[in-house]
């Protein structure tokens, strides 16, 4: 049978590039003195641990039989770290019923020998990394945080470490504000020991995306993306951008801000001397070269989108552009503290791809009184929404009486008062619906522009602003012309 054209080509590609082969499974990482691979393998409800020689091209297996291998990760004198669980229950039943059957980090040293780093119970520790001195290990654990409000019912991950000197207890020093079926992956050292990065999803309509912080206040976040080089000039991490046509290896110059895409790939990471990458597709395992001509230049995609403000009015914030894909952080003038009694407006004009069937978020701000203060966004009828919260920190929104007929470009603007949500497309009269009371938003924190968005649709602009919108005729009532969404 004939291949198509366009495969032919992608693999002509990838040998011309130097692509090879080495083994299948996922997840691969190179020892220091880079001879063996450590990757992982699914067979059916286990996932095995193998160690492939680059030498001799042999397997042998660390974990094979019951039970979940995954997350492998050596140290720097050539012992391996993973996670590892046998769970004869499902992640619910082990969280309702305190079932002794989580996943520990296991240590698995040159001789062959395994022990688990941390107590076995409930939880799952898991995705293992190792400061370049050896002392702290850096996990993600399904604890909750403590004092959190919810640890009873906590659905999440975050970011924990523990002194591998000492009585190795678990310290979760971060976990994303909100915390219901969000959490954290993947922590990664740089080599200088300075700075950990992580991927992170913040809300459960949100891509993944990339965090780091300094090693002693995690708190403090930049954008940067995990898996650094061993000079610590440049990180890999996975990503999908506008139309790529999968998940793709990016390589990151954080001092530039620029970063390159380098072919078609899942979870990349450098080789010990840093002259290739070892990434998988397709449940194989590849490795290729990497040199300074790989390296992002002036010519390649900036790593942040900008911010613009083209406006002078104090009582309006602008942002502009294309699918930011980013939480931006944002100033905090007057005119976007909004109290209880306060009217505002946030409007955003949208290309919109005419999915009906997907929900998409066009912007939100995180608030101290709420991290959902508001939101604009397209449910899964293909009716815009506008979204709040009432006294009680519950969700209410109003919503079109009719989906929009196609896709296309389309200005939507939600205005909320002290108790009333209005929504206008395209400048029509407004639609209303009344609740007793609205949650008061204060202090802002971030507005995440377009980041829900899919890679078809486009955010072209985005207001907020006090008072009532120029270009939308003032209301006339909420009687008849109330439609709320009573779901």
């Amino acid at each position: 049978m004939k291949l198509p054209l366009v495969v032919l080509s992608m693999a002509a590609a990838y040998a011309a590039c130097g692509e090879e082969a080495l083994v299948k499974g996922f997840n691969g990482a190179l020892s220091p003195d880079g001879t063996t691979l450590a990757f992982q393998r699914d067979a059916g409800a286990e996932t095995w641990l193998g160690l492939y020689d680059l030498r001799t091209g042999a397997t042998t297996w660390a974990e094979k039989g019951p039970g979940r291998a995954a997350f492998p990760c050596w140290t720097r004198t050539g012992d391996l770290l993973y996670s590892f669980g046998n769970e004869l229950h499902t992640a619910f039943e082990t969280w309702k019923g305190n079932l002794k059957e989580g996943y520990a980090i296991r240590l698995r040293g040159a001789d062959g020998t395994a022990r688990d780093v941390l107590p076995r119970g409930r939880w799952r520790d898991y995705s293992p990394c190792l400061s370049p001195d050896g002392h702290t290990l850096w996990f993600v654990t399904s604890r909750p945080p403590p004092g959190h409000p919810h640890a009873k019912d906590f659905i999440g991950s975050c970011l924990a470490k523990t002194d591998l000197t000492g009585s190795a207890t678990a310290s979760i020093v971060y976990y994303p504000n909100e915390t219901w079926g969000t959490g954290v992956s993947q922590p990664v050292v740089s080599p200088d020991g300075k700075l950990l990065a992580w991927a992170e999803l913040t809300t459960f309509a949100l891509p993944w995306r990339i965090m780091a912080a300094r090693v002693d206040d995690v708190r403090d976040i930049a954008a940067y993306a995990p898996n650094w080089s061993p000079d610590g000039t440049l990180l890999t991490f996975t990503g999908c951008r506008g139309d790529d046509p999968g998940w793709h290896v990016y390589v990151l110059d954080p001092a530039a801000g620029r970063m390159r895409r380098i072919c078609l790939g899942e979870n990349s990471s450098f080789a010990p001397d840093g002259k290739s990458l070892i990434y998988d597709r397709d449940g194989t395992v590849y490795r290729r070269p990497f040199g300074v001509a790989d390296r992002p230049t002036a010519n390649d995609l900036p790593s942040v989108t900008t911010a613009v403000r083209p406006w002078k009015e104090g009582e309006t914030v602008l942002y502009a552009g294309t699918n930011f894909v980013r939480t931006s952080s944002i100033p905090l003038p007057a005119s976007c503290a909004f109290g209880s009694d306060q009217t505002f407006f946030v409007r955003a004009k949208v290309d919109w791809d005419g999915d009906a069937n997907r929900f998409q978020i066009i912007a939100f701000g995180a608030y101290a009184e709420h991290p959902l203060g508001f939101q604009l966004y397209f449910a899964l009828n293909g009716r815009p929404h506008v979204g709040t919260r009432n006294l009680t920190g519950r969700h209410v929104c109003l919503h079109t009486r009719d989906p929009l007929a196609k896709a296309g470009v389309y200005e939507i603007t939600g205005i909320r008062s002290e108790n009333r949500l209005w929504l206008s497309v395209d400048g029509a009269e407004p639609i209303c619906a009344e609740y007793n009371g609205l949650i008061a938003l204060d202090h802002p924190q971030k507005m995440s522009i377009g980041s829900g968005l899919l890679p078809k649709s486009r955010l072209l602009s985005l207001e907020v602003g006090r008072g009532w919108p120029a270009n939308v005729p003032e209301p006339r009532g909420c009687g008849q012309n109330e439609w709320r969404n009573l779901k």
